[in-house]
């Protein structure tokens, strides 16, 4: 079965690049580009993996317990250009699974992905 994987990112190319990467993997990726309809967009897919672009989105730590004690299935990937974020301490210690660094390496990001999926099965 082909994993489904989300990509919240507001930059429309940015996102793009990233949905190439993942389906040139056994994965199929779906974009959004606000957190408008995420919790429906998680509801219809029954995805596992979310990824969020920390640069791009206005997402807090208040937002992201949200989302994870909603769907504490839901492994939150963060995409950042940045080496620290303190304003999402408290999502980095225990809501986000992993953070990957911009420009994105498709090997790493297939790595985590492919361990989070290996995980939850």
């Amino acid at each position: 079965m082909v994993q489904t994987i989300l990509i919240v990112d507001a930059d429309t190319s940015q996102c793009a690049e990233l949905q190439n990467m993942l389906e040139a993997q056994p994965y199929k990726a779906i974009c959004s580009h606000s957190m408008d309809n995420l919790q429906s967009l998680i509801d219809q897919t029954q995805c596992r993996v979310l990824i969020l672009d920390l640069d791009t989105l206005l997402v807090g730590n208040r937002v992201l317990r949200d989302l994870k004690t909603k769907n504490p299935g839901l492994n939150i990937i963060g995409l950042s250009s940045r080496a620290f974020h303190p304003e999402l301490k408290e999502a980095m210690a225990g809501y986000i699974h992993a953070c990957v660094n911009r420009p994105v390496d498709p090997d790493e990001l297939n790595y985590w992905v492919r361990t989070i999926l290996e995980d939850v099965q």
